[in-house]
């Protein structure tokens, strides 16, 4: 999947989100737009205020390595201030 996540520890990111800690170019996650230091709100509509690593670990390997499984999906992020959307729509 090619990222890596973690809580987010810095004052001015949102504290109900996860923080991106690394997206490897060339990775899925990065190929769909996810980079490093972007804080995820919400994976297809579920907030990650109250998800685990685990389970979002979880969610994000099922949206980004089984395209065929999952072929629309969208990720809600918070980048350089502002709530940005990543998505796939080609269903």
């Amino acid at each position: 999947m090619g990222i890596s996540i973690g809580y987010p520890t810095k004052a001015d990111m949102p504290s109900d989100g996860l923080v991106v800690i690394s997206a490897s170019p060339g990775g899925p996650a990065y190929r769909a737009g996810v980079l490093s230091g972007d804080v995820i709100l919400a994976i297809d509509d579920m907030s990650t205020e109250k998800l685990g690593l685990y389970d979002a670990a979880e969610r994000l390997q099922w949206v980004f390595l089984h395209p065929t499984c999952h072929l629309c999906f969208q990720i809600n992020i918070f980048r350089q201030m502002r709530k940005v959307k990543v998505k796939r729509t080609h269903c």
